[in-house]
């Protein structure tokens, strides 16, 4: 699935609305960091991609900030579902426990506000499996991948910021642990959706990055974690994070299955990899191709 220029405003790709584009970032690039959580799995019940979107004079200071947080808090780097549990480098061997936890994520959240504040963007975007595979079994040519309409998705977001900020060039930085920045590149390699979607050209680095050396990663895994566990937020930081000024959209039954039939029908001219597929569940009988 790919995404349609921003300025179109399709059902399936015109993604977040206005009131989520403070336009407080400024420059002629736009840098964006993406880390997601849970897997297309039996094991999991959705999947999330989070995305932090600034400028390069922006994300230096927040590095700046992030680093003194953890040099304040004598803390390794931030790994969400490491700390929540206790485990890896937050385990209780290493003098962590859940009140020294609490302290450093809470000191991440301000941290955050101030720059949410500023002028950063932060969105996550949710696929529940159970919706998709209801709209997968109606529609043939939903993409085989939830992670491939993920990130459809965000880059229409990223696209559609950069045009309201005036962006030329955009620097996606993805975790290089997640697949997701597959989807980016196989778009880029293809001759055929550059022509459909042109502002794939104005992308100009696409990179796997190494979350514990990027401060920005951390944050975005912060984010993607607590979407996917408020179900049950009871952590204070948790809820803390929720309070602040970023959007949060659910991709859910009745918007995946209303797609933009035209535009799904163009990208199998695109004759993208097949990565990812969804796993069936024992019961699960997907639409014919």
């Amino acid at each position: 699935m790919g995404v349609t220029e921003p300025v179109r405003r399709t059902r399936f790709f015109a993604l977040l609305e206005t009131e989520l584009l403070p336009l407080l970032i400024r420059g002629p690039v736009l840098e964006c960091y993406f880390d997601g959580a849970n897997k297309a799995t039996e094991e999991f019940n959705r999947v999330v991609l989070a995305m932090a979107c600034g400028a390069p004079d922006q994300w230096r200071d927040f590095n700046a900030d992030w680093d003194a947080l953890r040099q304040q808090h004598s803390a390794p780097p931030l790994h969400t579902t490491d700390a929540a549990a206790l485990g890896g480098k937050f385990c209780r061997k290493y003098g962590w426990d859940d009140r020294r936890v609490d302290d450093y994520i809470i000191g991440a959240v301000k941290v955050i506000r101030r720059y949410l504040e500023s002028g950063l963007h932060v969105a996550t975007l949710t696929i529940l499996l159970e919706d998709y595979r209801r709209a997968r079994n109606e529609i043939a040519l939903l993409p085989k991948s939830v992670n491939n309409i993920l990130v459809s998705e965000s880059m229409g977001f990223c696209f559609r910021l950069g045009r309201q900020i005036g962006a030329e060039k955009y620097d996606l930085h993805f975790d290089r642990n997640e697949s997701f920045r597959g989807h980016v590149i196989d778009v880029k390699e293809s001759k055929q959706a550059l022509i459909d979607v042109p502002y794939f050209k104005r992308v100009n680095v696409c990179t796997a990055d190494v979350a514990d050396l990027t401060p920005a990663l951390q944050m975005v895994d912060l984010f993607a974690w607590c979407i996917s566990h408020n179900d049950n937020a009871t952590r204070f930081w948790h809820r803390a994070l929720n309070d602040l000024p970023w959007a949060s959209r659910y991709l859910d039954y009745g918007y995946l299955s209303k797609p933009d039939m035209a535009a799904l029908e163009r990208t199998l001219g695109w004759k993208l990899k097949r990565r990812g597929m969804e796993p069936q569940t024992k019961t699960q009988t997907l639409a014919p191709k």
